[in-house]
């Protein structure tokens, strides 16, 4: 039986690093789910979180890039710093993310931009410019994320954690069935990404 598989990229989850719960998350939600050409699909769902212990910005993109630097599924093959990216400036890095799945091994070659401000933003982009994968990890052609925290300092602070997908459906699945299996990977996967990254976001 065909199972898709989600990437789960940028974090794996990691028991000793989930926490008592900091970020306070609604359910996730699809704002795409678009058919393309060649029995492609299009995925892009958002989790919205919120949270009063953020740490301080200047922090956190050193921490994420660090997170990067030390993790071991992880080959950085370029680092770029004073990066200007959607009005904020940071890092690009190049990265091969190597994973390994019951449904085949995958590399995902990416565009990495550790981006934001000293007070008020942070963001995480990341989007894949080539998958080399094998068995039914083919079906995955584009595998992207965001993460943004938008600091507010009389309330709450906003985190937003996008998944964006594009997968193909193999001929034998149901279409229906395809694409109800797709949404169920992804919403585990925002889970498991809100649960790695809290713990690096939040002040000890």
């Amino acid at each position: 039986m065909f199972i898709p598989v989600i990437i789960y990229a940028i974090f794996f989850l990691n028991p000793q690093n989930i926490s008592a719960t900091h970020l306070q998350c609604q359910e996730a939600f699809f704002e795409t789910i678009d058919e393309q050409d060649d029995s492609l699909f299009e995925f892009v769902a958002h989790m919205h979180c919120s949270s009063d212990q953020i740490k301080p910005l200047y922090e956190l993109q050193d921490d994420v890039f660090t997170y990067f630097v030390k993790h071991p599924s992880y080959t950085i093959y370029s680092t770029q710093s004073n990066v200007n990216y959607k009005n904020f400036e940071g890092k690009k890095l190049t990265v091969r993310e190597d994973i390994s799945s019951g449904n085949g091994d995958l590399k995902v070659y990416s565009d990495m931009y550790i981006v934001g401000d000293q007070d008020k933003h942070f963001l995480l982009d990341s989007m894949s410019t080539k998958i080399d994968a094998e068995g039914n990890a083919k079906t995955t052609k584009y595998n992207g994320l965001s993460v943004r925290i938008d600091i507010k300092h009389d309330q709450a602070s906003e985190v937003v954690i996008t998944k964006h997908a594009i997968v193909k459906k193999p001929w034998i699945a149901p279409k229906s069935y395809f694409i109800n299996r797709v949404k169920s990977g992804i919403k585990n996967s925002l889970t498991i990404i809100k649960n790695e990254y809290e713990s690096i976001i939040i002040e000890p």
